[in-house]
This record gives structure tokens, C-alpha cells and sequence, in this order.
């Protein structure tokens, strides 16, 4: 048994693991289910009709309740697909894979039980919490900063949020990622990423007024579920007076103890993340300085190394980081 999930690749793991069931993008023969999802910036298909071959185990996902979403569930319904087994995406707070993966057994065997949560899951009634602003800082450069950023923009994308990313890094290091060409408008950056949009700042840093940041932001939080903030590791701090986040996260690398008196000021505001290797007694004491403990992201020098060689983001090539990723976001919403 299988499921069949066209052009959706990127996502087949996920799905494989909270269904039980192998998923693939190719056919295989005749799948137990199918998943078509209209075509956007992570995977999907354009003509749904080409796909279904049994459409009482078919389930669509047509996007935005828009024309084109209404035009591809019409498509759908069309090849025999019940109107019951079409879904659109509310807007503002989006699909969990966990639903849908207890959409799809429920065509299977109706009668079976919906997967338990996987871990770091944050079930869809609770996403529409109060936290939108998320800072992500690190007091210095090179402590994995960008890389838990654009990880969390990454996992918020996955269960269905619009994500920005506000790259305030001096330089901005998500550009990488990008996949369109980078536009300029009103004194910022953007572009389309593999994990939601970028912004960055089209000038230095420093050249930024409280007021032009609060503008940039105040735009943001109106059009986007979340808003990933990757700070400078020298912060300006008249320039960031107007940032607010709702939630904090700190990390810190190999110089944790230095990083532990500046740590402490974030007490009760912050989640701590350790990126890669610590020892049990620099654990111990940041947790006393910090009040909580630390969530440690291992180190994983063969997951990086194949995201540089893929060129894609670490949080796509290495199962640790992704672990600790949704560790990190279900410390977030705790604290909403």
C-alpha cells in the first residue's frame, strides 16, 4: 500500500511517517491514496483531472478558497471526486500535515483512528495564537542564527502559514535561498524563498529609522501568519526600538558561557537554543542563568555538507536540525 501524491516530493517523508504508509511523487501501480495539491512554490499540479484514478480515495487540496482554486476543485469534481474529499486552505492559519494525513487514512479505512501528534506538532487550533513576530538572535556572528531562522520560516511554511522573513543580518545571509529574481521596493528587498518571502534592507542596516522599520513591519504582520525576524549580531538599538516580537530566540554556539550574562536579561522572554555539541556542565549552568532549559540542535556536519552541495536550506537535508526546529516552535507557542 501506498500513497500517491504527484509532484509533491518535497513532502513525501513527513507524510510517509505520520501515515504509516510509503509516499511517492511516480506511480507504483494502483495506490491505496491519492494527494493532489494545486501547483504552488513547494510542489503540486496544474490539471488535476490527469491524476485520479479512483476518485473515492482522492484526496485534493485546491489552495486558497480564489477562482483558481475554485477552478481546480471544479476540475476535480469533474473526474468524480466528492465534494466532501476537496479541501481549501483557510487563510491566515492554513493545514496541518497531521489533518491531512488523518484525511487520507479516513478514505482509506474510515473506520481507523487518526495518527497520535508527531513530535513538536502544533495542533491547528492553537496556531492562531497571539505569536506573529518572531526575533532570532545571536550575540555574535557565525552561531547558526540564519540557519534556525529560515529553519523555523521553513516549518511554519510546511504546516500552511504565509511566512515572511526579515533578514536584518549585516549582510543578509537568506538570499541564498531565494528562488526569483530580487526585487526592490519602498527601501527594501524581496523575493521569493523556498520558505515564504524575503525582505531585507536595500541600504546599510544602520541607515534604518525606527519609523522605516516599524512601516516594513506594521505591512508584515497585516500580510503574513508569522513574521521570522534574523537580527544583526551587533544590534542597534535605537534602529530595532520599533521590532516588538512577540517571542525571542536566543542562540549560542561553542561560546555559550560568554554568552550566558546577556543571555540572563532574556530570562523568562526567550527560548535558548544550543546549536551543536554542548557539554552537560555548560548545560547546566546557562539553564541556571536562563531559568529553562536549553534545546539542543546536534550537530550534523554530513546533513549541512549535503545542504551546501544541494544548495538548499540545512532544516531540508538533515533530520536533527528539523527535530530540533519543531522542539523550538512548540517552545514558542508554550509561551503564547
Amino acid at each position: 500500500m501506498y500513497i500517491y501524491a504527484p509532484d509533491f516530493d518535497k513532502f513525501s517523508q513527513r507524510l510517509s511517517r505520520l501515515t504509516g504508509l510509503q509516499c511517492s511523487s511516480e506511480p507504483q501501480g494502483p495506490p491505496a491514496a491519492t494527494l493532489i495539491v494545486r501547483a504552488n512554490k513547494t510542489g503540486g499540479v496544474a490539471e488535476p483531472g490527469k491524476y485520479i484514478t479512483d476518485p473515492a480515495t482522492t484526496l485534493v487540496i485546491a489552495g486558497f478558497d480564489s477562482p483558481a482554486g475554485m477552478d481546480f476543485a471544479q476540475e476535480a469534481m469533474a473526474a468524480g471526486v466528492p465534494e466532501s474529499s476537496i479541501l481549501f486552505v483557510p487563510g491566515g492559519s492554513g493545514l496541518s500535515f497531521e489533518f491531512i494525513a488523518g484525511q487520507i487514512l479516513n478514505l482509506i479505512d474510515p473506520g481507523r483512528e487518526s495518527p497520535a501528534p508527531e513530535e513538536g506538532f502544533i495542533p491547528e487550533t492553537s496556531r492562531a495564537g497571539r505569536v506573529k513576530v518572531i526575533a532570532v538572535l545571536g550575540f555574535r556572528g557565525g552561531v547558526g542564527r540564519t540557519t534556525v531562522a529560515t529553519s523555523l520560516a521553513i516549518h511554519y511554511t510546511d504546516i500552511g502559514e504565509r511566512v515572511a522573513l526579515l533578514d536584518l543580518g549585516a549582510p543578509p545571509a537568506s538570499y541564498r535561498y531565494t528562488g526569483a529574481e530580487i526585487q526592490e521596493q519602498e527601501g527594501f528587498k524581496c523575493a521569493q524563498g523556498q520558505f515564504g518571502d524575503i525582505y531585507m534592507p536595500a541600504g546599510h542596516l544602520w541607515e534604518l529609522t525606527p519609523g522605516e522599520l516599524e512601516q516594513v513591519l506594521g505591512q508584515l504582520k497585516n500580510n503574513y501568519r508569522r513574521v521570522l525576524v534574523d537580527m544583526p549580531s551587533q544590534v542597534p538599538g535605537e534602529g530595532l526600538g520599533a521590532l516588538k516580537p512577540d517571542r525571542t530566540v536566543v542562540v549560542m554556539d561553542h561560546d555559550i558561557v560568554q554568552s550566558v550574562e546577556p543571555a540572563a536579561e532574556l530570562r523568562g522572554q526567550a527560548v535558548f537554543v544550543y546549536n551543536r555539541y554542548i557539554p552537560a556542565t555548560a548545560r547546566d549552568l546557562v539553564t541556571g542563568y536562563v531559568g529553562e532549559p536549553l534545546i539542543v540542535i546536534k550537530d550534523d556536519p554530513e546533513g549541512c555538507q549535503a545542504a551546501l552541495v544541494a544548495k538548499e536550506p540545512a532544516y531540508r537535508t538533515s533530520e536533527d536540525i528539523a527535530r530540533g526546529i519543531g522542539e523550538v516552535a512548540a517552545r514558542i507557542q508554550e509561551g503564547s
